[in-house]
Formats: C-alpha cells, sequence, structure tokens
C-alpha cells in the first residue's frame, strides 16, 4: 500500500466513527466481530451489563466478558471443613454480567459456531433463516422483518428490537473493541509519532488511539483503537397487550351514498357498532355491508405460502382471519365490525384502497352461513373445483391405494392453492390460470398405476397423457368418457400454442372454438372450470362405483 493509504489506515478514523457512531432505531449495530488479515486484527465483543453498573463498568478498562465466558457451569464451595456443596450457576461469572452472543466451540471435533442467547431470540420470537443467517420477525400482517444477521466472523442487530429487549431486562450493552492496524512503513514516514495518542470519555464511551512500532514482528508500524460503548435501553417500554388496549386506530369505510349521492363512511370499530347486545343502539350496525371490488382478493393468492383463501374466509397463518363473501361475480362483501375485529390497521388500510359504493346485499349463501348457521355449499367455479380436486384425491385414497394426480412438490402446490377465476380480462393473468389447470389436471396425471389397465402393446402404441387416459377409460367400458378427453385436449393445446410459446395462427382457431370472438377471458375461463369440475366428478363417479377393478387378466398383466 502507498504510504497515504497506509495513513489513513492507522489513523482508523472511519473505524472509529462506525463505533462510535449513534445509530437510529432502524438501522444495524454490530455487537460481535472477528477479523484477521495480514495487516489488521479487528475484535468487537458485548455483554449485558446491569443499569446500576453500567457507569462502573466504563470506568474499567478491562473486558466485563471474555469470549467463551457466560456458559452454564458446575462448581463446589465449602462452608466449613469437610462441608462439600455442589452448585450450578447459569451464567460463569456469576457477577449479574451475562453475554448476549455465544461462540460454541467443540474442541475441533465439530466446526465452531457464534449464536444469539435464546432468551433474546425467544422474547422476540425469532425465526432463523439458516440458508441466509438471518434471524426474521413477523408483525400483525405477517410481514417479515429482518432483526439480527449472525455470520461466522459478525453478527449485527437491529437497533430498536435490541434496546426493547435492554429496557425489559433493565440493562446496558456494553461493547468493547480493540482495532489493531499495521504497516510496514515507519510512523516518521507515515508522519505519525506516538506523541499523537488520542485518549476520549463522556457518558457512553471510552476510548483511546495510540501510535507504536512494534519489535516483535515483521511490521514497522501499528496503531491500536481500544475501548468500551454503553448501548442504554430503550425510553419506551411497550406492551403487545397495552398497545392492544389503547389502539385507537381504525379504518372507515364506504357503506353507502345519500340522496346526492355523496357517499356514506363509517368507522370499523367494533366498540362504536350496534350488535346484537344493542351496546350502541344509534350506531351503524355490526353486520353492515361493506363491498369491495374482487381483486382486493388477488394479493392473497399471488402469496400462498403467507396467505390462504378458503370458502368464505382470508387469513395469514394463525395472524388474523377475515370472514368474507365471495359468491359474487365481482365483488366481495364483508360485514363492516368484522374488517375492524378481525384485520390488523395496515391490512384495514389495504382493503379500504378496494372499498366501492355498495350496490345489492350479501349472497343467500353467506346468509344462510351467517344469519342463520346454515352450512351451504358454495356455487364459485373456483372453490368448487378445490373441493372437488381435494374429494377425488380422498376417494382414491379410500379405494384405490394410488391417486389419479400426483402429489405436487412444494415448488408447484401454489397452482391450486392459487387457483381462482381471473379478476380482470388480462391476457396475462388468463396465460398464468390456463397453465395451471393443465399443470393441475394434465401434467400431474399418474400414469403408472393406469398402466396395469392396458395391454403392454397398446401402452406402447399410445401418446403420452391423455390418450393413454382414453385408452384406460376403454378398456374399462366406462361411459360417456369421450367428452372429457376432448375438454383435456382442447385445454391442452390452449396452453400448448398460447400460455407456452408464442401465440400465433393456431392459438386463434383454438381461441375461437371456445368462444373468443364474443366472449371475455374471465367467461372462457368460466366455461374451462365448468368442464374441469364436470370432469373431475366424472372421475369421482368413476372410482366410487369401482371402474377401475383388476383389468386385463393376470396372464396379460405387466
Amino acid at each position: 500500500m502507498t504510504i497515504k493509504e497506509d495513513t489513513n489506515r492507522l489513523r482508523q478514523e472511519e473505524r472509529k466513527n462506525t463505533l462510535l457512531k449513534k445509530y437510529s432505531a432502524h438501522e444495524f449495530i454490530p455487537v460481535y466481530e472477528s477479523s484477521m488479515s495480514k495487516d489488521h486484527c479487528y475484535f468487537l465483543r458485548c455483554s449485558l451489563v446491569p443499569n446500576e453498573k453500567a457507569q462502573d463498568s466504563l470506568e474499567l478498562c478491562s473486558w466485563d466478558l471474555w469470549m467463551g465466558e457466560g456458559m452454564p457451569s458446575e462448581y463446589t464451595k465449602y462452608d466449613g471443613p469437610g462441608d462439600e456443596i455442589r452448585c450450578y450457576s447459569r451464567f460463569t461469572p456469576d457477577n449479574g454480567t451475562y453475554p448476549l452472543v455465544l461462540k460454541r466451540d467443540f474442541n475441533e471435533l465439530r466446526p465452531s459456531h457464534i449464536e444469539l442467547i435464546e432468551e433474546f431470540r425467544l422474547f422476540h420470537n425469532l425465526y432463523n433463516d439458516a440458508k441466509t443467517n438471518k434471524y426474521i420477525k413477523f408483525d400483525d400482517n405477517g410481514n417479515e422483518e429482518v432483526i439480527a444477521i449472525v455470520d461466522k466472523h459478525k453478527v449485527t442487530i437491529r437497533l430498536k428490537e435490541l434496546k426493547k429487549f435492554l429496557a425489559v431486562k433493565k440493562m446496558h450493552l456494553s461493547l468493547f473493541f480493540g482495532h489493531d492496524e499495521f504497516s510496514h512503513h515507519q510512523l516518521a514516514a507515515l508522519s505519525l509519532s506516538s506523541s499523537d495518542a488520542i485518549d476520549r470519555d463522556d457518558s457512553r464511551s471510552r476510548w483511546s488511539l495510540t501510535y507504536t512500532e512494534p519489535t516483535d514482528c515483521e511490521f514497522s508500524s501499528c496503531s491500536s483503537l481500544c475501548g468500551k460503548l454503553l448501548i442504554a435501553p430503550s425510553l419506551k417500554v411497550d406492551s403487545p397487550i397495552a398497545n392492544l388496549l389503547n389502539s385507537q386506530d381504525y379504518k372507515s369505510f364506504i357503506i353507502g351514498a345519500d340522496e346526492e349521492g355523496d357517499l356514506i363512511n363509517h368507522s370499523c370499530n367494533p366498540d362504536l357498532l350496534n350488535n346484537e347486545l344493542e351496546s350502541n343502539p344509534d350506531s351503524r350496525d355490526y353486520l353492515t355491508a361493506v363491498h369491495f371490488r374482487k381483486n382486493v382478493l388477488k394479493k392473497y393468492y399471488d402469496e400462498t405460502s403467507k396467505y390462504s383463501v378458503a370458502d368464505g374466509s382470508v387469513s395469514c397463518g394463525s395472524l388474523w382471519s377475515l370472514m368474507v363473501d365471495t359468491d359474487h361475480q365481482d365483488r366481495v362483501i364483508v360485514w363492516l365490525g368484522d374488517l375492524g375485529s378481525s384485520l390488523p390497521l395496515e391490512e384495514q388500510s389495504y382493503w379500504a384502497s378496494f372499498n366501492i359504493v355498495p350496490q345489492g346485499g350479501v349472497s343467500e349463501i353467506y346468509r344462510k352461513r351467517q344469519c342463520r348457521a346454515i352450512f351451504t355449499d358454495t356455487a364459485q367455479l373456483d372453490l368448487v373445483f378445490k373441493k372437488l380436486y381435494e374429494e377425488l384425491q380422498d376417494a382414491c385414497d379410500n379405494r384405490l391405494k394410488w391417486r389419479f394426480f400426483r402429489e405436487f412438490s412444494a415448488g408447484d402446490r401454489h397452482h391450486l392453492a392459487s387457483m381462482h377465476i381471473p379478476s380482470s380480462d388480462e391476457q396475462k393473468e388468463f396465460d398464468e390460470h390456463v397453465l395451471s389447470l393443465t399443470k393441475l389436471l394434465i401434467d400431474s396425471l399418474n400414469e403408472k398405476p393406469l398402466k396395469q389397465f392396458s395391454s403392454k402393446e397398446e401402452w406402447a402404441c399410445s401418446e403420452f397423457g391423455i390418450s393413454r387416459l382414453g385408452l384406460v377409460f376403454g378398456n374399462l367400458s366406462v361411459q360417456d368418457y369421450e367428452p372429457h378427453i376432448q375438454f383435456l385436449r382442447d385445454l391442452q393445446s390452449l396452453r400448448s400454442k398460447g400460455s407456452a410459446h408464442i401465440k400465433g395462427k393456431d392459438y386463434e382457431k383454438v381461441n375461437r372454438s371456445l368462444g373468443g370472438n364474443t366472449k371475455s377471458l374471465i367467461s372462457i375461463f368460466e366455461d374451462l372450470l365448468n368442464q374441469a369440475n364436470d370432469f373431475l366428478r366424472f372421475l369421482i363417479d368413476a372410482v366410487n362405483e369401482e371402474k377401475f377393478s383388476s383389468y386385463p387378466p393376470p396372464t396379460q398383466q405387466h
């Protein structure tokens, strides 16, 4: 390195500023570091110190906790001659100071590793993503927030969560650091001298920077930055229960329009609504219908690993669940009180952006379920499809011990979970739905067990998939299977000539045969779902009627 570069390194201005800076609440602060190379040696360690001992700790030059300390231990103490008492200490040394970061060592029999103490991880209910070395917290909306990053040589924690942990523990975090930089140039050549040493201290830090010319190594000069820094606990301790009780934040939604056409809005705060106990008789009813554009559900269909859209409900894991009326072609309806009692504020804001003026009432199916407690099947084609798909798989498990459709891998399960009628007439959305429907009904056909219902020669002469399924139906004398095979061929053509490849004349021909000249893409897909549901019912009946008996005779099986 040049003299100028070495001078800047040995002055350690950038590193000192990083160590001593005041971080904002959402920044990540380093709490552990270990880095060694031919020209530097960096160490950063930390410990948790009781509030009453924090300033005393800052006065000491020594570290509060050495790496490897802070682990549980057994020891023996003696109250008198021959009076031996076996004791256990959760932390060693047992002086009120304990670690936030542990270095686990296994005597070179297994790789050592760094980890955060269990109490911090459990307090914030952190999920460890082992692939990225990140610790993740989920908020009330199911959103992921990275709280800590634990690498082999460095640990950083978001200051907000760190200070909250310190607050409930009534402790400070003590950071102690030793950073050495080496150069082959002598101090004079770097325009530095031992008299340039710096000592600083204040209420939150104490540090020194010294320059020396070592005689016991290959380098001609060295700078050492050593010190301590205290991180104080948060002044504001939030309780999840207190937050829930004190929260007065509820969105208002459109619930109608007056004679002049002006919109009527009302808060969804359930405590302000009239309920079955007549709590607020002069207020709007809890069961006031609020209407939304149907594409409000698209967000939840697009993230099936996080959300679930079922018959009559939308949910985010076990965080929240909202009852919804989806039995309408162009809208979704929810009770006003449910919006406030079921959704966190961020989700309320999302739904409010799709809020529309009510037209008509809730569906008869929803009214029977919600108001009369009568179980009623949905008429929505997409929800019917999912129900029939699962029903077929169950029928196969009970009667055949093999399934018509193979199990999906984790990367393909979203095709069933996200299946729904498109919310717009966009070609992209239509193509994606056709692709998913093809994967569910054609690509996943379980050909291996079907092979037993034909001769070896017949099977070898048939094309893959659809043709072989038709061969099996014919061999088993299943009645009226031809329309379903034709449907599968049409679906396959629509996928191969449009969704999976550049669209051309062949696609236009298929599209016209499905009514593309006069129908919207939404209507075409509804027709496809209708045929798909008929196909699934056909398969369920065939399975339940035991059509798939032993065929051919044992002498012909292969």
